[in-house]
């Protein structure tokens, strides 16, 4: 389906569940594990009608191309960063603002860039403040709000919602909520996931 030096062109990560573990291991999907989640990889194949044709990257990949999972990783987030989307949502004479962070081309995987640690520091530029959160809407979209919009349970309540009422059981990312902060230099993300 595609040639060893393409891939490195066309991996993207996507974050899911850790609910997922089981099956994917059982699959043979390749995964890391990061907080409550699991970073998968896509390699997207072709534009078709109403997305991108995509398989998902599977650990007898890693033997066929004889690569390592770090290269996999690396050069999947590297395609990451160059297609972030930044979209405000709102931004209000209050002070209050949201901030969804995309793919540029909507597909799925736009999750992951909390992943990215430039993606974390322009976030804490375009908010002036190192204390955001980042709400998952989907395994395609998370949006990034300053940590004193709510107490944690509210925005747990919140995020629980969203998933119940809008967002297709296969778009789901988790029920929990990562805030960012910084040390020693470096913005880092910890998980609260919901009681």
């Amino acid at each position: 389906l595609f040639k060893s030096a393409e891939l490195f062109e066309k991996i993207y990560p996507v974050v899911v569940s850790e609910n997922n573990k089981e099956n994917f291991a059982k699959a043979g999907i390749t995964f890391d594990r990061y907080l409550d989640m699991l970073i998968t990889y896509r390699v997207e194949l072709m534009q078709m009608n109403d997305g991108i044709g995509t398989i998902r990257f599977q650990d007898s990949h890693l033997e066929t191309f004889g690569i390592s999972r770090q290269k996999i990783r690396k050069a999947a987030f590297a395609n990451l960063e160059g297609i972030v989307d930044f979209m405000t949502l709102r931004d209000d004479a209050s002070g209050f603002k949201t901030i969804a962070v995309t793919r540029k081309d909507m597909q799925f995987g736009g999750a992951a860039a909390m992943l990215l640690p430039s993606v974390r520091r322009r976030l804490a530029e375009m908010f002036g403040t190192d204390s955001l959160v980042f709400l998952p809407s989907s395994i395609s979209e998370v949006i990034a709000v300053p940590q004193t919009v709510g107490e944690p349970e509210t925005l747990l309540t919140m995020v629980h919602e969203i998933n119940e009422t809008k967002v297709a059981p296969e778009e789901r990312l988790t029920d929990s909520i990562y805030p960012m902060r910084l040390a020693d230099g470096e913005y880092r993300l910890s998980g609260i996931r919901p009681r």
